[in-house]
């Protein structure tokens, strides 16, 4: 099997923070509450991490998935201002940490650190952009089929034609993270399930043709990503 688009499992950045800390997070728990400052950065080497936000209606937002190698929170390293943001474990998950100071006192004098951590730090950015992609579609049918074809390029495990998709996300998260109800995407769900599209195996949800999958976004804003898959 192919491992899809991981992301820098072996490089500087990875290596640096292998020497910090060791936190270890069950499924469920909370790693940082809202408007809560850390008391480190983490590089996730193990598990599954979402950030969300709850707006003044108990509305769960979710902001980004994060996988093996992703680095949060990123907005602590240079602003100190508490954010309305929780960072949950959706798996069993490692973290190794590292005091905020520093990191940036290497990422100062490691010009060769420094340039992979920006590089990082740009691919979780796309992955912020991708999101508000998402949204500009009308329909919850684009909606959903653009997630899932971008969970399938980032958390993506293909065997032949089929793409499952590792990340252990629920219906509740793909709504909370594209502003729809969970009842709306269990309907749209279930339509592409019957058309054959998707399935479910082993708790995960199964890509079984991209091509088609890919023709129920017909009003493609920025990116097609999904031919690279």
């Amino acid at each position: 099997m192919q491992i899809l688009r991981e992301l820098y499992l072996d490089n500087p950045v990875s290596n640096y923070f292998a020497r910090g800390s060791i936190r270890r997070y069950a499924k469920g728990e909370l790693i940082l509450q809202a408007y809560e400052l850390p008391d480190a950065i983490s590089s996730i080497a193990e598990g599954y991490v979402q950030a969300y936000s709850i707006n003044s209606r108990g509305e769960q937002y979710v902001h980004i998935l994060l996988k093996k190698g992703d680095i949060f929170p990123l907005w602590w390293l240079t602003d100190t201002t508490p954010q309305n943001m929780y960072y949950q474990a959706i798996s069993p998950t490692t973290l190794h940490s590292l005091p905020r100071e520093n990191l940036l006192a290497k990422l100062q004098t490691n010009q060769t650190l420094a340039f992979q951590f920006i590089q990082t730090t740009l691919q979780q950015l796309k992955i912020y952009e991708d999101r508000i992609d998402n949204l500009e579609f009308k329909y919850a049918s684009e909606r959903l089929a653009y997630r899932l074809l971008y969970m399938a390029y980032r958390f993506g495990e293909r065997s032949g034609d089929e793409i499952t998709i590792k990340a252990p996300v629920t219906q509740q998260m793909i709504a909370g993270s594209v502003n729809l109800s969970r009842e709306s995407v269990a309907r749209e769900m279930e339509k592409l399930h019957r058309k054959g599209y998707i399935e479910y195996r082993d708790k995960h949800i199964v890509i079984r043709n991209v091509d088609l999958l890919s023709q129920v976004v017909k009003d493609i804003e920025h990116a097609d990503w999904w031919k690279t898959l």
